[in-house]
């Protein structure tokens, strides 16, 4: 125990956020930080409650993938939310968290592009995966999960990923202090997730999501559950939705889905 607090304490004096990270619960292993989080989000924890794993044995992606969490090499983290915007708009938090990361990233000479809705990558291979889960506490509140999957000092990959999955470390060549990649993390994300309450403030989130995106402006294939939609990636709702222009000139907007680049699908 005294270790954890040790660690908690070494978060904490990189911290500068306000609310983010402010209450911490450290594991050395468990199964998924989002299912211990949504878990403390129903007991009536804080807002800004991190959840901080130094190995996960469960990790989930989208789509209910499986994450690749080797023991003390990366970030699994799980913060807890309690927005006073309608739960319709909660989506809004995943453009914010990829941003949040990006800026995090600039913070160490690396750049990253996300593509829609919430991967972060590196020279077109996945650092970073956000998982966003809502939910609501027995009595009513409601909630958000946010799930960051950051990988920073992996030097290597199980064989079926190492082809599309990199980290700040096989990036830059460098080692990172996981815990003040943690702190500053967070400190990356609270303003992010702040613009995430007013719209005007997340019209303008949503101009620099543009600009790190990989997706927008691009001719994209898009996988959902039975369906697959292709055209052309033209712009993000207010809810940061995809607005995809198919090629009869009609316009969907797409809540989730797998995207695939024209390069990618056409060889």
């Amino acid at each position: 125990m005294s270790g954890n607090n040790e660690i908690k304490t070494r978060i904490l004096s990189n911290l500068e956020t306000k609310e983010l990270g402010r209450e911490i619960v450290f594991y050395d292993e468990v199964s998924s930080t989002n299912e211990i989080a949504k878990g403390l989000a129903k007991s009536g924890c804080k807002a800004g409650t991190a959840v901080i794993s130094d190995s996960q044995t469960g990790g989930r992606g989208r789509l209910q993938r499986a994450w690749f969490s080797e023991k003390g090499s990366g970030i699994y983290m799980s913060i807890v939310l309690r927005p006073s915007i309608p739960p319709e708009k909660a989506p809004r938090f995943a453009p914010a968290a990829a941003l949040g990361v990006c800026d995090l990233l600039a913070e160490y000479n690396i750049e990253a592009r996300i593509k829609w809705p919430n991967d972060v990558l590196c020279g077109g291979k996945k650092l970073c995966g956000i998982l966003l889960e809502s939910g609501a506490a027995p009595g009513g509140g409601a909630f958000i999960v946010a799930g960051i999957g950051l990988n920073v000092n992996h030097r290597e990959f199980p064989d079926e990923l190492k082809t599309t999955a990199v980290s700040m470390s096989l990036t830059t060549g460098l080692l990172y202090d996981t815990r003040e990649v943690a702190a500053k993390l967070l400190n990356c994300l609270e303003p992010q997730f702040l613009m995430c309450e007013r719209d005007e403030d997340f019209e303008s989130l949503l101009s620099r999501y543009k600009l790190r995106s990989c997706t927008y402006g691009r001719e994209v294939r898009v996988t959902g559950i039975g369906r697959t939609h292709q055209g052309i990636a033209v712009d993000f709702d207010g809810e940061g939705r995809l607005c995809l222009q198919q090629e009869d000139g009609s316009i969907i907007t797409l809540n989730a889905g797998e995207v695939t680049l024209r390069s990618e699908y056409d060889g």
